[in-house]
């Protein structure tokens, strides 16, 4: 059997990418990238993904361990990088990645990317990233990595996308509300809904409700409906313990990222619980109560509108008297509806490489810092485990 030349074989691109967002962008920008990479690097240059939880070591810096286990089932991989949902911050300045270039290892934070536009800001970065790497094939034209809305800035062995200053923290915000899903995570608050809209659907039988909603004027109503909406908000995050203190200084800004995300996550799910509590109470109100009675009710005419009202007062009704109280349906939605909680259990026990720390550890996980070098990680998994790591598994010509 006949070998082919390394050079004809084309690039190899290895891409390990967190479960949720980070996947879900991956595979729907994979075409365009793939046809990025091959107009670039040559027809023969071949993707490979894999979706994988990039773990924290027990000091909370990226456990480059576990990524050359990963690696090292890919022997022909070029590159690797890493796609991670997790917010990484640089002295309080948002990192978009990271790029390891002697080793050809780079680092891509997802939320750093924002809400919109993401498919184009992904695939840019990444082509970004590979140009900045010693890779045995270049493009003809030579890559480039100027980016418009980042700066790179080199620091010891490693090349680093800063997010622009003052837009890349408000992008980076909502990138972590998209990673928290909001919209997967409202289905979560089920029993709620349930508890609400059983509260909420006397305001349908009750004449008093009736008479109550005519009274107010639309912006008195919209008051009322976003004082039970934040009213939800803040016993979710009491009740569930979700508001994160710095343990240390330096994770101050870091955590105030976390506590902002939740608190839009939550308003999200919660806004959405409301609107659809509105929804089931309307149309129980125009099945319900005939105009004419409503008309002899109220003393005055009555249209769509006057139904709505009712449903809106009914609404903030069943969110404030029966909603507060509910928790989350289990307590593994608790466990993944915030980065915080997540990033807990990244992090491997010193005594058990295989397994991360549950929600309940108490132990202080600085993921936010830039990520050491290579050569750095290696000597710190060489002292907490007692063998030293097998060697990095992009393959060299």
């Amino acid at each position: 059997m006949s070998t082919s030349d390394p050079d004809e074989s084309g690039l190899s691109i290895l891409i390990l990418a967190d479960p949720g967002v980070p996947t879900q962008r991956l595979n729907a920008s994979r075409k365009r990238l793939e046809k990025r990479l091959q107009e670039a690097y040559g027809a023969s240059t071949r993707l490979e993904h894999r979706t994988e939880t990039l773990q924290l070591d027990p000091e909370g810096a990226l456990d480059f361990h576990s990524v050359h286990t990963v690696a090292d089932e890919y022997p022909q991989a070029d590159a690797v990088l890493m796609l991670t949902e997790m917010p990484r911050h640089d002295h309080n300045h948002p990192l978009v990645a990271e790029v390891y270039d002697q080793r050809n290892l780079a680092v891509v934070s997802c939320p750093t990317l924002g809400f919109f536009a993401t498919k184009w800001r992904l695939i840019t970065t990444v082509m970004a990233c590979l140009a900045r790497m010693d890779l045995p094939r270049q493009p003809p034209e030579g890559g480039s990595s100027h980016l418009r809305w980042g700066r790179w800035s080199h620091e010891n062995s490693s090349a680093i996308l800063y997010a622009r200053t003052g837009v890349g923290a408000t992008r980076t915000v909502a990138g972590m509300v998209r990673a928290n899903q909001p919209l997967s995570t409202a289905p979560r608050l089920s029993g709620s809904l349930a508890t609400a809209a059983a509260v909420g659907a006397f305001g349908i039988f009750y004449s008093s409700v009736w008479q109550m909603s005519a009274t107010q004027s639309t912006g008195r109503l919209i008051a009322i409906g976003a004082l039970a909406i934040c009213a939800m908000v803040a016993w979710l995050m009491w009740s569930n313990h979700l508001w994160d203190r710095p343990m240390t200084e330096g994770r101050a800004s870091l955590v105030t990222l976390y506590n902002i995300s939740t608190v839009l996550t939550l308003l999200l799910c919660v806004t959405a619980l409301y609107a659809a509590l509105v929804v089931i109470i309307l149309i129980g109100g125009l099945i319900i109560i005939s105009p004419g009675y409503m008309e002899q009710v109220l003393g005055t005419q009555v249209d769509f509108t006057s139904y709505m009202d009712i449903a809106w007062l009914s609404a903030a009704l069943g969110v404030i008297a029966g909603g507060l109280g509910t928790r989350f349906d289990s307590q593994t939605d608790i466990r993944r509806i915030t980065h915080a909680q997540r990033e807990r259990q990244r992090i491997r026990r010193q005594d058990d490489p295989g397994e991360g720390r549950g929600p309940g550890s108490d132990r202080q996980s600085p993921s936010g810092t830039r990520l050491p070098s290579l050569r750095r990680a290696r000597r710190r998994k060489t002292s907490l485990t007692g063998a030293t790591p097998r060697p990095h598994a992009v393959r060299r010509r």
